[in-house]
This record gives C-alpha cells, sequence and structure tokens, in this order.
C-alpha cells in the first residue's frame, strides 16, 4: 500500500505540475526514478496514462479517471494522517473512566473539573459502581479500585494512600448512652456496620504501644460505600470510613473519631490501565488524578 501511495504522489505530481522534470524537483527525486514509477502504473493498469510529447503530458481516459482516484485518496491519506497526529498530540475523544460509587462527590469533583478546564475535547463517560468490573471487556481508560489489587494483565499506577478510620455519630452516643471508648475491648456491645465487599479488610486495629485488637463483627453490612457512611451519620452504629470521604464531617463535628490512638490499615487507591503506552487523554486524565488524589494523604492530624 505504501509503494502505490508513493506511486500516487508521483503520478498526480506529474499530472498538475504537467511534466516529469518539475514533479521530479518537487518531490525530490530523479527524472527517471518519476518516469519508472509512472512506468509502473502504466503497467499494471495495461494501458497507457499518459500521452508523452517533447512538451507536453496528455491524459488518456483511463489516466484521467485514474487521476481523479489518485486525488481522491490522496486527499483521504492526508486527512488520516492528521487525524493520528492529531489523536497522538491531542488529548481528545471519550474518556471512559470507573470508580467506587464513594469516588462520585467530593474525591472526583476537583479532577474532573480540572480535566474539563484544560481538555474541552474529552468527553468524560463516567462509571460509578463498588462491585467489580472488567476494564478490558467493558472499554474502560482509566479504573479506579482500591487494593490490594488481583494480578491482571491491568497496569497499575499508584494514586494516593489514605487512612480508614472509625467514626460515630453524636446522636448514636446520645441514643444508646455511651461515650467513647478508651480501648477496643469497650464496643462489644456497640453496633457495627461493614462493608460486604471489603468486610474483611479492615478489621484489625493496631496501637504503637499495645497489641493489635481484632473488632467485633459487624451486625449487619452494606455493599456500597456511600450508603455505608449515612447510616453512621444517621446513627445507626459506627463503620470504618475512608478519611477523605468524611473530613469535612469529621471537623463540622457531625461525626467523632472512635479510638483516634488505635490505626486501622492504610487503603491504596489505584488507577488501572489497559495499556503501559497510553493515548494522550488517558496519560493527562491520569497526571491530574494523581495530583488531585495526593493531597488526601494524611488528613487528619496524628492523635
Amino acid at each position: 500500500m505504501n509503494k502505490l501511495l508513493r506511486s500516487m504522489r508521483v503520478y498526480t505530481a506529474t499530472v498538475n505540475l504537467g511534466s516529469m522534470k518539475a514533479a521530479a524537483e518537487q518531490l525530490n527525486m530523479s527524472t527517471s526514478a518519476v518516469s519508472q514509477q509512472i512506468q509502473k502504473m502504466e503497467q499494471r493498469a495495461g494501458v497507457a496514462l499518459l500521452i508523452r510529447s517533447t512538451r507536453t503530458l496528455t491524459l488518456t481516459d483511463v489516466g484521467q479517471e485514474i487521476y481523479d482516484n489518485c486525488c481522491r485518496m490522496l486527499a483521504l491519506a492526508e486527512q488520516t494522517e492528521a487525524l493520528l497526529d492529531n489523536y497522538k498530540h491531542q488529548p481528545t475523544g471519550v474518556l471512559k473512566i470507573s470508580a467506587p460509587a464513594g469516588f462520585g462527590s467530593q474525591m472526583l469533583s476537583e479532577p474532573i473539573r480540572r480535566l474539563q478546564a484544560s481538555y474541552p475535547d474529552i468527553h468524560l463517560d463516567l462509571s460509578l459502581q463498588d462491585t467489580a468490573i472488567d476494564p478490558v471487556r467493558e472499554g474502560i481508560d482509566i479504573a479506579i479500585q482500591i487494593g490490594p489489587l488481583k494480578d491482571s494483565s491491568l497496569f497499575a499506577h499508584h494514586l494516593a494512600r489514605w487512612r480508614v478510620v472509625l467514626c460515630v455519630a453524636p446522636n448514636y452516643l446520645v441514643q444508646h448512652r455511651r461515650v467513647l471508648p478508651n480501648h477496643p475491648s469497650q464496643l462489644v456491645n456497640w453496633q457495627r456496620i461493614g462493608h460486604s465487599l471489603i468486610k474483611n479488610s479492615y478489621n484489625t486495629l493496631y496501637h504503637p504501644h499495645l497489641q493489635g485488637f481484632e473488632l467485633p463483627p459487624s451486625q449487619f453490612d452494606v455493599n456500597n460505600m456511600q450508603s455505608l457512611q449515612c447510616f453512621v451519620a444517621d446513627g445507626l452504629g459506627y463503620g470504618a470510613l475512608p478519611e477523605p470521604d468524611v473530613i469535612n464531617l469529621l471537623r463540622q463535628g457531625q461525626l467523632l473519631r472512635v479510638l483516634p490512638d488505635w490505626q486501622l490499615q492504610e487503603c491504596n487507591a489505584y488507577a488501572l490501565t489497559r495499556t503501559k503506552v497510553m493515548p494522550p487523554k488517558v496519560r493527562e486524565a491520569l497526571h491530574i488524578l494523581q495530583s488531585c488524589f495526593a493531597r488526601y494523604a494524611q488528613l487528619l492530624p496524628t492523635e
């Protein structure tokens, strides 16, 4: 195909300029090389394309038809080349991102705002769900997931690490006539709300000077982090919540930190991509996500 396109360029240049010599000068070729290219096209067609005289070149009927097709083909090739260059250098097109449902508000608003302001030609398609999905099958460009990650053919890019903190609403303490505990053993009669998809990940509390402690099992579970946060904020029980999700509620006193001297396992967020070499839209979106997510690490002072 490349050889045919080269012959087309030589042929159309010869017709446009009216001589092989002029075409050779424009294409930085020898006149004999131009002549050979045209001869190859004529041999392939089986008929003459040009009638040559000492001063002019005249197109045959077949030559005119071939010339018209060559012009269309070369124009289309140039448009395709320009389109490829545009995709290579300029972020554009549909960008499909998936994330856990709890990411839909505070954590993704700023990255989306920056992405749209910087690259208006990108159309964002955001999918929020806590159930597992297959990014390859679903055509997802960036899948945001919470670690630990399963082995896969996807490429993982670390976004951020933040704490998971135990929280309770003040009205839970009032309704059940309780005070904030000093030791995890005092939680034995408290209602714990868990996340069914990660219920085995945040059960152990660690202390710098004391032995680790296993939390009592949850009384009920929910498969959505936003719902879990709402249940805790409504005073149904206490739960382990990602710090970025609840930082404002903690600062405003709508939630209280339970056992701040004890730590749960930290949470790692990753962006998964299907290829190591990413198109511009994916590469730039990943940079923005990493920049925005970095500020969520260790939001609360260690108490």
